[in-house]
């Protein structure tokens, strides 16, 4: 038997870890990071009846006091490992589980280590003497005496690897959920990539930068920071400045044959030490990319709410013609229950009801602009041959860039006001009986606009 013993170098207690409010978002990629560092290229992971495990075919655990010991990690592979302070396989277990087994076969020799977080009472324990054992290296870590709802979300996690992992898989890593294999998660598509390999304080970088084209997802925005196999930041938006990020993408990679080395966060993910002066010094040079992406994104999102409002108002449009008027007659007009025309009258002189203001004048199209420059007004409605032409004034903070109630309010007020205010150009109009009816039509919608314009505080002053 073998004694190890094991004093934590730095660290937490163990009860601290167990209650700590980590997730597998944190505990997996540690698991596999520790499989990566000794050159794995298959990686399984699955859940067993209150067990997971973990195996892989990289070179074995060498040390096992660097596996236990707080603090202590193999610092000759510092440069080439993820692992730098012996801390992230130490907090994944123990989260994880109440105890673990790991059996690796390293240099033809089998190692196995049982532990049992609970029953350690100091920081030692007894291992087997290796034995021989020839044959292809290998890992098998046994997480048993799952903590509660510690795996409840496994199956969950697969986006969320193919994204953190993406470097590694498209490299070649396998790495299996369940038995179901991980495919890297796509790259965004870029127009005018490009690459700027250099050095900073030392330390070798590569960003590709580009526009997104035009329907790509925008959830890939902003940098993506690689380091070694996996992402330690996704979608870090420091670097772009003042800029918007929707449309931008950056993967920065920080190298490691550089004559200094980059300084990771403890657990690998998050600011790195240099972040700030890097993204600083590189500002430069990808300030015309994010002036550019930013133009474009402006561009594509005002085409889409565009069509999404044109979509909105034609719908409501349709709906008001569908209704054609009051359902029930008024009474005293027994004269209008038996003529067509009397009634399509009585409809027409009665503003109160759907219906009556933009039904049958809508023939033609419906277009919407972002072009009234006139500080005083939201917008003009201007009625041609052919289309009714509503247009905005963006200026405006009111008029916000996406499809709100409001918008439409604004935009079918305006339009109703100019159609009672300018009747020659919308012939239903003439058929209004007098010009207290005309001016009680103005005054409701007017009062609509009023209700989409003001803040909600001046709104319910307003409505009270």
């Amino acid at each position: 038997m073998i004694q190890l013993d094991f004093p934590p170098l730095c660290g937490p207690s163990i009860e601290t870890v167990v209650n700590e409010t980590y997730n597998l978002k944190t505990v997996l990629p540690e698991l596999i990071d520790n499989a990566l560092d000794k050159r794995a290229t298959v990686i399984k992971m699955y859940a067993e009846e209150n067990a997971f495990v973990v195996e892989d075919n990289g070179s074995g655990v060498s040390n096992m006091v660097s596996l236990l010991q707080w603090g202590r990690h193999d610092k000759g592979d510092s440069r080439s490992t993820m692992g730098r302070y012996g801390i992230g396989f130490k907090k994944a277990a123990i989260w994880l589980a109440s105890a673990f087994e790991v059996e690796t076969r390293h240099r033809n020799e089998k190692w196995t280590l049982a532990v049992d977080w609970a029953a350690l009472t100091q920081w030692s324990t007894t291992m087997r003497d290796p034995r021989p054992d020839p044959g292809p290296s290998y890992t098998r870590f046994i997480f048993a005496g799952i903590l509660r709802n510690r795996l409840k979300k496994l199956n969950q996690s697969r986006e969320h690897l193919a994204y953190e992992f993406g470097p590694a898989l498209r490299a070649g890593v396998r790495l299996e959920l369940n038995g179901v294999a991980i495919e890297a998660a796509p790259m965004p598509a870029l127009v005018d990539a490009q690459v700027f390999d250099g050095s900073f304080e030392g330390r070798h970088f590569r960003l590709t930068a580009g526009i997104k084209v035009a329907g790509d997802t925008p959830r890939q925005c902003g940098f993506d920071v690689v380091y070694m196999h996996r992402l330690i930041m996704q979608g870090d938006k420091y670097g772009c400045g003042d800029y918007s990020p929707q449309r931008f993408y950056g993967y920065l990679e920080l190298l490691d044959d550089g004559e200094e080395v980059w300084t990771v966060p403890t657990l690998k993910s998050g600011d790195f030490a240099e972040h700030d002066a890097l993204f600083g010094y590189l500002f430069e040079e990808v300030e015309p990319i994010l002036a550019a992406a930013q133009e474009m994104g402006d561009q594509i999102e005002m085409r889409e709410w565009r069509e999404e409002l044109l979509d909105r108002l034609s719908a409501v449009m349709k709906v008001r013609e569908r209704r054609g008027g009051p359902r029930k007659q008024r009474e005293g007009t027994s004269e209008a229950k038996n003529s067509g025309a009397t009634r399509e009258k009585a409809k027409a002189a009665d503003p109160t009801q759907p219906g009556n203001v933009l039904d049958k004048q809508m023939r033609g199209a419906l277009d919407l602009r972002f072009d009234c420059k006139d500080p005083s007004k939201i917008g003009d409605v201007v009625r041609t041959k052919t289309t009714t032409i509503i247009s905005l004034n963006l200026d405006l903070p009111v008029v916000k860039r996406k499809v709100t109630d409001a918008t439409i309010s604004i935009a079918l007020a305006l339009l109703a006001i100019h159609s009672c205010e300018h009747p020659e150009d919308f012939p239903l109009f003439r058929e209004l009986s007098t010009e207290t009816v005309r001016e009680q039509f103005v005054e409701r919608y007017t009062r609509l606009l009023q209700l989409a314009v003001l803040p909600e505080e001046e709104s319910d002053c307003a409505a009270a």
